[in-house]
């Protein structure tokens, strides 16, 4: 999470764009977070499932695609935001 935190506090106008996951719990411990870490909680934007068009759409509004971590990477996500043109970036793995 820092270093996503570092990236966010290096492109001030950067928004990160996360699924919302099933735990109703999980946005607001990533709220606090990253506010523990100087980002506003307006820059971080839960989206909720859709179908499969709407996804591909919507990737269009994004400008790059980070992996979350070395542990599990993107996947079928990953080939989404590469088919829709946005560039990806991901850990180097071990």
């Amino acid at each position: 999470m820092e270093i996503l935190a570092q990236v966010m506090r290096s492109t001030p106008r950067a928004v990160l764009w996360l699924l919302r996951g099933k735990d109703p719990s999980t946005g607001p411990r990533l709220l606090l977070e990253f506010a523990a870490r100087g980002i506003a909680p307006q820059r971080l934007v839960f989206a909720h499932r859709v179908g499969k068009r709407s996804h591909m759409g919507r990737l269009l509004a994004a400008d790059l695609m980070l992996d979350s971590s070395d542990g599990y990477g993107a996947h079928s996500t990953a080939a989404d935001a590469l088919a829709a043109g946005v560039p990806f970036v991901t850990w180097q793995g071990g």
